[in-house]
């Protein structure tokens, strides 16, 4: 009711704050622009506080802070201006101002849930000394100050389910859900609660009403997914992402999310389908063929023998020249997988000498190079310029400490895998597993220990079929842990520098297959 309001008068303000307010809880920053420009110059400090949201989100902070200042001067004490003023401090990282700015609002604004929630976000996320003793003192004054509020009966929900109150918890979210049903927050938690109880079928029969009710709410379908992901049903936590994918436009990012679930679904036709789309250019030009082909890769060697996905394979890059790059590396994937180690040599080394610069290509084949200790000095050129492409890529971090590992630069090499390991989005057993290799070289035996072990633990959660390294993995680990733990040395992975001296070198585990990038994830 409200685009249609603003539609048609846009200069009327209270459809105009009233929609921003909701674009901006929505975080859809560029729309709620648009409405904040109809409505024209700031008149009131509600109008601005939302200028200011806008501002930060698209990272022009300078501007925002001059806003504030500006207003500030003539507003001190504004509970909006201060809210967004503790805003800028937490994005600067000067948590105690924001937490001292919060204080003193609340000193003279008792009765604001706005200012309580920032103040608890920020004690919750563990921003300042003393977090959780603050915190719940905080909680305590907002039981004494504002009982009623919605904020504080959801976080006191919350507290209860932290301190084992589960039935006191359920209720408080059924409460607020009964007074608000969009109330997405307590709505969750009650849907969560309900299926860890004993009482799947209640949270699943409220899903379903609420998906009859509102079959295209973005907020519903979310919390509805972020349910499905807490109480790890795998299925419909995709059900659910397809049907979110359904009301974003045409992009590559939503292909990408598309070919991603359809895959995990095994609807191979369906992913097969926005595969085309992506090469024959009905997306417009792709920023990240190279993970399409990924994905490509995988549902061929799902529908074919090994030998067979290598020719299928061999038919893309026909079909479409404009990606031999990443056709052509994935195709020499195939060819590993089929146990042709030197047809998949080949095609990297010809694939080099067409397209030099393409980097994930120059990583798999210094990477592959690095396992089998094999032109080290050239591998290290390859890698460095794939990691100079992309330089938060993971894989491509990993490969550098990899190579340098086996150059025997171990201190260099534990720099590097510790930042892979930051880097990647999710656990990595391999990246963990080259960290403790390098790390019990440098005489850090405990740390390597741990990080063995964290490998374990991560390699349960990840699929062999999408990284081949993972074979044989959980054996290696084994003999490493058991051998720091008998007193003896552990059989790390070889390196050809500095096993080369007097001293005996020590086991050798076995050479891993090449781990071109990461495999791409649903």
């Amino acid at each position: 009711a409200l685009e249609p309001a603003v539609e048609h008068d846009p200069p009327y303000r209270p459809a105009g704050v009233l929609l921003a307010r909701r674009l901006l809880d929505r975080q859809s920053f560029d729309r709620a622009a648009e409405v904040l420009d109809r409505i024209g110059e700031p008149a009131d400090t509600e109008v601005v506080s939302m200028r200011i949201r806008v501002l930060m989100a698209r990272g022009a902070d300078v501007q925002a802070r001059e806003l504030l200042e500006q207003w500030l001067a003539k507003n001190p004490e504004d509970v909006a201006l201060l809210i967004e003023q503790a805003r800028l401090q937490i994005e600067a990282q000067r948590y105690h101002e924001a937490e001292n700015t919060l204080l003193r609002a609340i000193d003279r604004s008792a009765r604001e849930p706005d200012l309580y929630a920032l103040l608890y976000k920020l004690y919750e996320d563990g921003r300042v000394a003393d977090s959780e003793r603050q915190r719940i003192r905080l909680l305590e004054r907002m039981q004494r100050e504002i009982p009623a509020q919605r904020i504080t009966r959801l976080k006191l929900a919350e507290h209860h389910l932290q301190t084992g109150r589960a039935d006191e918890a359920l209720n408080l979210f059924q409460a607020l859900v009964r007074e608000d049903p969009n109330d997405w927050q307590a709505l969750g938690n009650t849907l969560v609660l309900l299926a860890l109880s004993g009482r799947p079928d209640e949270a699943d029969a409220i899903v379903q009403q609420r998906l009859e009710a509102s079959p295209r709410d973005r907020r519903l379908l979310e919390t509805i997914r972020a349910y499905y992901a807490a109480t790890r049903n795998t299925e419909q936590w995709m059900e659910i992402g397809l049907r979110l994918l359904d009301l974003d436009p045409p992009s590559e990012r939503r292909s990408l999310d598309l070919v991603s679930i359809y895959r995990h679904l095994e609807r191979d036709d369906d992913a097969l389908r926005v595969l085309e789309e992506a090469f024959s250019g009905r997306l417009g030009e792709l920023k990240d063929g190279q993970t399409f082909a990924y994905h490509l890769m995988h549902l061929e060697q799902r529908r074919h023998d090994a030998a067979g996905a290598f020719n299928a394979l061999g038919e893309w890059v026909k079909r479409y020249p404009k990606f031999e790059a990443e056709l052509m590396l994935v195709q020499a994937m195939a060819a590993e997988r089929m146990g042709d180690q030197a047809q998949a040599e080949k095609l990297m080394v010809d694939l080099l000498s067409r397209h030099p610069d393409h980097a994930p290509t120059n990583n798999a084949l210094g990477y592959t190079w690095s396992n089998r200790d094999e032109n080290l000095d050239q591998a290290l050129k390859m890698i460095t310029l794939a990691v100079e492409a992309e330089p938060a890529n993971p894989a491509y971090l990993d490969s550098m400490g990899w190579v340098l590992y086996k150059l025997g630069r171990f201190e260099e090499a534990v720099k590097w895998l510790q930042d892979s390991r930051q880097a990647a989005r999710m656990p990595q057993a391999v990246i963990y597993d080259h960290l403790g290799d390098a790390l019990y070289r440098v005489g850090r035996t405990e740390e390597a220990q741990l990080w063995w072990q964290r490998a374990r633990v991560a390699a349960e959660g990840e699929d062999p079929a999408d990284d081949p390294e993972l074979e044989g993995l959980d054996e290696r680990l084994t003999a490493k842990l058991d051998a720091v733990s008998e007193g003896k040395r552990p059989p790390v992975a070889a390196s050809p520098v500095a096993d080369t001296t007097d001293e005996p070198a020590l086991p050798v585990a076995p050479t891993a297959p090449t781990r071109p990038g990461p495999p791409p994830a649903p």
